[in-house]
């Protein structure tokens, strides 16, 4: 059950982004609560997961046109903090499987 929500949401990025490159820009709003699913998946220490949802995300929040234009300033503030969130969220994840592992060991 777990492995099966995790395919469809990384399917789901990963469609959002190939809609958000070329047919429907909004598509890109898909991909922000995405980038908090891969926040929530690195912080639970599902690396890999949240490693691959990060980079569908972030391609996704790069290439958009519709956060190329000059207006929509303050929406590239709440994407660098999305993805500030995000990056962090993995970091401690890794953190705390590294001192999880390190508990089964000694």
């Amino acid at each position: 059950m777990q492995q099966s929500i995790f395919y469809l949401v990384t399917i789901l990025a990963f469609a959002a982004m190939l809609s958000a490159f070329h047919h429907f820009p909004e598509a890109v709003i898909f991909n922000v609560f995405s980038s908090l699913f891969a926040a929530l998946l690195g912080y639970r220490a599902y690396t890999r997961w949240a490693l691959l949802l990060c980079c569908i995300n972030v391609l996704a929040m790069t290439f958009c046109p519709l956060l190329d234009s000059g207006g929509w300033l303050s929406l590239k503030g709440a994407v660098v903090f999305v993805c500030c969130v995000m990056f962090f969220a993995i970091a401690f994840g890794c953190n705390n499987a590294v001192t999880q592992n390190k508990r089964f060991y000694y």
